[in-house]
């Protein structure tokens, strides 16, 4: 294992959004078309949209970190695995934060431009977890 590259970490996170989008739309159409057909708003559906998106993303990461030992979907596709600072699996307490971090909006958007600046160090959630993104074979 060594540390992962810029690209295959970004190509990760990318199919991990886009993965969370599939799901917050499809959970949002049965959500409001099929459980509550009369009482469609299209300002409430947005609302509801946003939330139930950092929410997915949240547990989504957070399930995933727990049960596959740090690896998304995306991490699987371009083999990226996020460890605790020994290069060992992540601590449930760290998984948590780490997920819950991801879901605030703000600090992922002051992580983008940190990851284009320093390409090759840990991201913002990375140095507040202690943890790190490796590339596993």
């Amino acid at each position: 294992m060594h540390q992962a590259d810029y690209e295959n970490r970004f190509y990760a996170f990318i199919v991990d959004f886009f993965v969370n989008l599939g799901f917050t739309i499809a959970w949002s159409i049965f959500g409001f078309l099929v459980l509550f057909p009369d009482n469609f708003v299209f300002f409430a559906f947005v609302n509801s949209f946003i939330v139930l998106y950092i929410g997915l993303f949240m547990f989504y990461h957070f399930f995933f970190y727990v049960v596959f030992g740090g690896t998304t979907i995306g991490g699987f596709i371009f083999n990226v695995r996020i460890v605790d600072e020994t290069w060992g699996r992540m601590k449930f307490v760290q998984s948590f934060v780490r997920a819950l971090l991801m879901g605030l909006p703000p600090l992922v958007l002051i992580n983008i431009p940190y990851m284009l600046i320093r390409r090759n160090q840990a991201t913002v959630f990375d140095r507040i977890v202690n943890s790190t993104a490796v590339t596993v074979r």
